[in-house]
């Protein structure tokens, strides 16, 4: 039996599409269809029931999937334990990463990072939803949701930190706010995100407050609340690695600074593999490094 043909049925179960699957192996669409035929030649029957909106697998599909799944982790974590003696830092590193976080902190790092290993190349993906890094075909993601355990491992490189803030001309323009219950009677601007809720929790020694809180804007983009929070629409939420050079700046004033707010803690996830690749090895140590102590995240 043909690997490469096995590993792009498996991309292709794991992926949903021939597209997505063909991005994640690096190959043409068609390169990923001749190899499912063939493999369903080979086998002499059908796996994948194919239309022009969408495919599914078949029932010998499914069961097929089943063993070659664990077939093609094996052959990755053989690989992975034969890299791991030469020492060699090489290859492609596909990376995931918070919009926001991405652009401020992990790209800005790069280049420092290929200078440093250069027989590496790289692919920076940035987006708010967290991905499924199997079938994405990611190597390692940035991300401050909680992660379940089973297929990936979570490491802990900081804790973020949140503020709420206005501009001064908002200020100047609504009544004074001196406790967190005065946010219920102001315009708040709120991000959309699959773990956000429309209370702000508040903590002050062991008081625990939680606010509910409304306006006329959310946005699922945290620079577009920034944006809209300097303008003088609202109150936003802004964590502290983007919040505190706009109220350097004084674009932004922060409200209610006696109290502080639940710390996020930052994860940097990839898949469980027996024997970690050299290139992600360096990777997680040059950015745990990097990271340690920068603005806005705590330790």
């Amino acid at each position: 039996m043909n690997y490469a043909d096995m590993e792009t049925f498996v991309a292709v179960a794991m992926a949903g599409s021939f597209a997505k699957a063909a991005k994640r192996l690096n190959i043409t669409a068609s390169a990923v269809s001749r190899r499912v035929t063939r493999l369903e030649t080979m086998l002499a029957v059908k796996l994948i029931h194919r239309t022009t909106r969408a495919l599914s697998l078949t029932e010998a599909g499914e069961q097929f999937l089943l063993h070659a799944r664990s077939s093609v982790v094996s052959a990755t974590n053989a690989a992975d334990a034969a890299k791991s003696h030469s020492g060699s830092v090489e290859g492609h590193l596909k990376v995931h990463a918070p919009m926001t976080f991405g652009k401020l902190y992990v790209a800005p790092l790069i280049p420092e990072f290929l200078q440093a290993y250069p027989s590496l190349s790289l692919e920076l993906s940035l987006d708010d939803q967290f991905p499924d890094l199997l079938t994405a075909g990611l190597d390692v993601a940035f991300t401050a949701r909680h992660i379940s355990a089973g297929s990936y491992v979570a490491r802990k490189i900081g804790s973020l930190t949140s503020v709420v803030c206005a501009a001064p001309d908002y200020l100047h323009q609504n009544d004074l706010i001196t406790h967190p219950r005065d946010l219920s009677q102001h315009n708040c601007l709120l991000y959309q995100h699959p773990e956000n809720t429309s209370s702000w929790v508040f903590l002050q020694g062991d008081e625990r407050l939680e606010v509910s809180v409304s306006g006329n804007f959310c946005s699922d983009n945290i620079e577009v609340i920034c944006e809209a929070a300097k303008s003088g629409m609202g109150m936003a939420r802004l964590p502290r690695f983007i919040a505190d050079a706009e109220i350097e700046r004084e674009q932004l004033v922060q409200i209610l600074p006696e109290y502080s707010m639940p710390r996020k803690d930052l994860y940097v996830v990839y898949p469980d593999r027996q024997h970690k690749p050299a290139k992600l090895v360096a990777f997680l140590e040059f950015f745990k490094n990097k990271l340690s102590g920068r603005g806005g995240l705590q330790a």
